[in-house]
């Protein structure tokens, strides 16, 4: 089990995200939870702490740092979600980092996307 069943649970099914480095806009716990996999695909051993949160009603402020090993070698990262709730489901995610690996992460999925669709095309019925 990749851990997706675990994102269906906390996010809405509207849930929309926008990721660092250029990536695509994100919508629904399917999308969610395939850009998560193909992250930690990337990063395998990607670690990540909560360094402190701030709550403004139905908002949530998450300073996190992480580190992993990723194509070009070990690396820390730091960044910022800004996390958006609706009936105790997450209905937003807008993270903030300038890590270098949410680039080639965004690069990847763009290019996942575009085979995805081929491949659908080719597809008989």
């Amino acid at each position: 089990m990749d851990g997706r069943w675990k994102v269906g649970c906390a996010f809405g099914v509207h849930v929309v995200a926008f990721w660092p480095g250029g990536a695509p806009e994100v919508v629904g716990p399917q999308a969610y939870g395939d850009y998560v996999v193909a992250l930690l695909r990337l990063v395998p051993d990607l670690k990540l702490r909560l360094e402190e949160y701030a709550v403004n009603g139905d908002s949530y402020f998450l300073r996190w740092t992480g580190s992993g090993t990723g194509p070009s070698g070990r690396f820390e990262m730091a960044g910022v979600d800004r996390v958006k709730l609706r009936e105790g489901l997450v209905a937003e995610n807008r993270i903030y980092s300038d890590a270098a690996v949410f680039p080639l992460l965004a690069s990847r999925r763009r290019e996942d996307m575009k085979n995805a669709r081929r491949e659908t095309m080719i597809s008989p019925p």
